[in-house]
């Protein structure tokens, strides 16, 4: 009998980004928020489904990455949210990501035109095959 086991469980918990006056990411605070949600037991889930992953710009986003996975050393998972609106911004988002030292790609779909089930199942599953994590 085959032995099934999850890779990945718990409780993720979708962060807000706090951002400085300036309109910059306030790292500091994020920092210590996903350290609150270690020391709670969870798991950090940064630029996700609170909506601001999409509107912050790539560097920002970076760095904030570089400095979550930092503070977190491997210890927990960290998911992170990845979208694009087109399928190469994603899978490039994925692998600066995973360079970064991320567990998890969270993937939304492109967010301005519909799409069919079938060009759904397309868009993941490419974004799945090009993607190391």
């Amino acid at each position: 009998m085959k032995s099934h086991t999850k890779k990945y469980s718990g409780v993720a918990i979708p962060m807000v980004t706090p951002a400085l006056v300036s309109g910059e990411i306030d790292t500091d605070a994020t920092v210590r928020l996903a350290g609150n949600i270690l020391d709670a037991g969870a798991i950090p889930f940064i630029l996700g489904t609170t909506g601001e992953g999409v509107s912050v710009p790539d560097d920002q986003a970076d760095h904030l990455v570089t400095e979550v996975m930092d503070y977190v050393q491997g210890k927990s998972p960290v998911y992170i949210g990845i979208s694009g609106i087109n399928l190469e911004t994603t899978i490039q988002a994925a692998k600066r990501f995973a360079d970064r030292g991320t567990s998890v790609g969270v993937v939304h779909p492109p967010y301005y035109y519909p799409l069919t089930e079938i060009q759904l199942l397309n868009y993941f599953t490419a974004v799945a095959d090009a993607s190391p994590i």
